[in-house]
């Protein structure tokens, strides 16, 4: 939807998905999300986002890393988020001298589900409840707070939650109980949330933007 023309493959065997892609697609580039560790895959180039937690982790089950910080050494550039301030001697201590580069997140304005696209009629000092599934969703929350909107309510879901009718509902009464003008999540869970249309609340999604410098 925000990429034309770009095709997008979603499969277990990344290696399938891949020769699909260049035999019937016509791809001559393939963009991996977490593919660092997918060695079956030959690559051209390895970038890897790097936070401060993750240089105190440890690999599972010790910790939640899926390798050692050792491999990190292999990458051929990093990208530290903004706010994670990692002095470049423990970088080059774990991971050499591979390029770092700097991420910074920002939220876009927010686009209704109904009517599709369109900027939500409420006020930033309207009450809101902010919903998400991804991996941080209090970081998303407190975006929301940082950016003026005056969150009444959250309700975090694990990571790639694949929301049902129950859960709508849920979201719904949660909202009209804390008195929540709209619901507010992210394009990630926007996506789970279209085969359930028509929707019970007004619900918009929060395009995430990020800038590497």
């Amino acid at each position: 939807r925000t990429l034309p023309g770009v095709a997008v493959l979603v499969a277990s065997d990344r290696h399938l998905a891949g020769a699909l892609a260049e035999a019937r697609l016509g791809a001559t580039v393939h963009v991996l999300d977490d593919g660092f560790q997918h060695h079956a895959l030959a690559r051209d180039a390895d970038v890897v986002i790097v936070s401060a937690a993750d240089l105190a982790d440890w690999p599972v089950p010790a910790g939640r890393l899926r390798e050692p910080l050792d491999v990190l050494a292999c990458a051929d550039a990093l990208v530290v988020p903004e706010g994670d301030e990692i002095p470049r001697v423990a970088l080059e201590s774990t991971t050499g001298d591979a390029p770092v580069f700097r991420m910074r997140r920002t939220q876009g304005v927010p686009r209704s589900v109904e009517p599709w696209g369109a900027p939500p009629r409420v006020p930033r000092d309207a009450a809101v409840l902010a919903m998400a599934g991804i991996a941080h969703p209090t970081r998303f929350f407190d975006a929301l707070a940082a950016a003026g909107w005056r969150v009444a309510a959250r309700m975090p879901f694990a990571d790639h939650h694949r929301y049902s009718g129950a859960d709508l509902q849920r979201i719904a009464d949660t909202a009209r109980a804390a008195g929540c003008a709209l619901v507010l999540t992210t394009e990630k869970d926007l996506m789970r949330l279209l085969p359930l249309r028509p929707l019970p609340v007004p619900v918009a999604w929060v395009p995430l933007q990020v800038e590497v410098t």
